[in-house]
């Protein structure tokens, strides 16, 4: 994945992509238009959601980066970033909200004075954890990356090997099941070695699907019968086909060269963000998509076991979460409504959750300031994680039931 488009696999947007725009928690400030129950807050970067059998909601937070400096550089360029332990779980049940672990993260450096690069623990573009899976007695989420292994390994010896795998939650400790990392950089199922686990689901009987948005392809990791997990590749994901560019409503003001010309054919990379395991066999798939983040270019394919793919849904925008309702609905989450590249603007990061049922088509609840992931309680209710590319700005909010 080329640097460019590395933007994609952080969820920070814009941001890393123009060298500003988006400011964190500039979203916060932007009113839901549905009703709601704040059940979590002061959260770090949160994203995925799950619910566990007794009722607690868990949320993945990929953290606020750290304190200490790491002067990495991602393909040639310099890319300093700062590491510390700040990402993690929470689980929340009624009025108790609890970090149940902690895992690393990190996080862009800031600029300080004269140019040199800080740690200011604002917590833009963390990379940590990413989702959460609650199945078969165990919690489980994904770690991020966001390069390849060589860009792992310039991270502190102490937390590297944590990045780009799934790693099993228990008693505040975590183990490693999958290092899909380093299945990427020996498969490389599809374009430029990359690794980003991102999205995760429990797979009964199995084990885990999980979706690697630098690696644009979904793994099955098998965990069932075997002393050592394997992962294996469902399917690849390639670059879906160009569209012209649409520049943002301010390129006009923005520096020359900003943008490429309009109406320049770009063919934006897939990003898997989120996968979903189906009651029938099937698998869904949903799509943030890439460089230049074409308002409704994202879809939501349904997947076989041998990685035949169709069309479930198309026309949305920045897919960033899915889960399946007791009746069988299936819920999406999407992180905008429009292009990403809009907050270049000024423009809060405002997505939606739509609902999927019957053929029908439903949006359940908008205005919502930069939503990460969504889980559906077994009454119907329904929990969303908001602020999703903030640093202690971040909650969890709890909708009742649709009733259409």
């Amino acid at each position: 994945m080329r640097r460019e488009r590395r933007a994609t696999v952080v969820i920070a947007g814009a941001a890393l992509l123009l060298g500003g725009g988006l400011t964190p928690g500039a979203s916060a400030q932007t009113a839901a238009t549905t009703r709601h129950t704040v059940v979590a807050t002061g959260l770090d970067n949160p994203r995925g959601v799950d619910v566990g059998p007794n009722g607690t909601v868990f949320v993945a937070e990929s953290g606020a980066g750290g304190t200490t400096l790491v002067q990495a550089q991602i393909e040639g360029e310099p890319s300093p970033v700062c590491v510390g332990n700040t990402g993690g779980v929470t689980a929340v049940l009624g009025d108790v909200q609890l970090r149940i672990t902690t895992l690393p993260s990190f996080a862009s450096a800031v600029e300080g004075p004269g140019g040199t690069p800080g740690c200011a623990g604002t917590g833009a573009e963390a990379v940590g954890p990413s989702d959460i899976a609650v199945g078969g007695g165990r919690v489980a989420v994904t770690m991020g990356l966001g390069g390849n292994v060589a860009v792992r390994d310039q991270l502190p010896a102490s937390v590297r090997s944590l990045f780009g795998t799934v790693r099993a939650v228990r008693g505040g400790e975590t183990t490693q099941l999958a290092d899909l990392a380093a299945y990427e950089e020996v498969n490389n199922p599809v374009g430029e070695v990359d690794s980003n686990p991102y999205g995760l689901a429990w797979l009964p009987g199995r084990g885990y699907l999980a979706t690697d948005a630098g690696g644009n392809d979904l793994l099955a990791v098998t965990t069932a019968g075997k002393a050592t997990p394997t992962v294996t590749t469902v399917a690849g994901f390639p670059d879906l086909p160009a569209r012209p560019f649409v520049p943002p409503s301010c390129a006009s003001q923005a520096p020359p060269g900003s943008f490429p010309p309009a109406g320049t054919p770009i063919p934006p990379q897939a990003v898997p963000t989120t996968v979903e395991a189906g009651t029938n066999g099937t698998y869904y798939v949903g799509f943030l998509t890439g460089f230049p983040f074409f308002q409704g270019a994202a879809r939501i394919l349904r997947v076989s076991p041998s990685g035949r793919t169709s069309v479930f849904a198309s026309g949305l925008t920045h897919v960033v979460g899915l889960d399946l309702a007791p009746d069988g609905a299936l819920y999406a989450v999407e992180l905008s409504t429009t292009s990403l590249l809009e907050s270049f603007c000024g423009t809060p990061v405002t997505g939606d959750v739509v609902r999927f049922s019957r053929g029908r088509r439903t949006v359940v609840a908008t205005g919502l300031p930069e939503p990460g992931g969504v889980a559906v309680a077994p009454d119907g209710s329904f929990y969303v994680s908001v602020n999703s590319t903030s640093a202690g700005e971040g909650e969890l909010w709890r909708f009742a039931k649709p009733t259409r």
